[in-house]
C-alpha cells in the first residue's frame, strides 16, 4: 500500500517521474499562468497562437474552456493516445 503524502513548500523528488517546471502565477486567486502554446505528445496545436492564460488546478477532474477550443484539445489527445504516444510523453 502506497503512502499519502501532503507537502507545503517543496515536493518529494523520489514520487517525481521527469522534469519540475516552474511557472509565474499571474493571478494568485485562481493560479492563472500565462502560456505561449499548448504541445500534445510535444506538437503545437494552435490553441494559444498569440499567447492566453491556463488555471492551473490539480484537484479536480473538470475541464473547462470554450467548446470548439476543448474540442480540438480532446479530440488531439485521444489521437495521441490511440497512437500509442508513439515514444512520446502524453503532454
Amino acid at each position: 500500500m502506497k503512502k499519502s503524502e501532503f507537502t507545503l513548500g517543496g515536493y518529494n523528488a523520489d514520487l517525481i517521474e521527469g522534469d519540475v517546471h516552474w511557472h509565474k502565477v499571474v493571478d494568485k486567486y485562481y493560479w492563472s499562468l500565462e502560456a505561449q502554446n499548448i504541445l500534445i505528445g510535444g506538437k503545437d496545436i494552435g490553441l494559444c497562437d498569440r499567447g492566453c492564460r491556463v488555471l492551473a488546478d490539480t484537484g479536480t477532474s473538470i475541464m473547462t474552456a470554450p467548446f470548439d477550443d476543448l474540442s480540438k484539445l480532446l479530440s488531439n489527445t485521444i489521437r495521441l493516445i490511440n497512437r500509442g504516444f508513439e515514444g512520446k510523453r502524453p503532454l
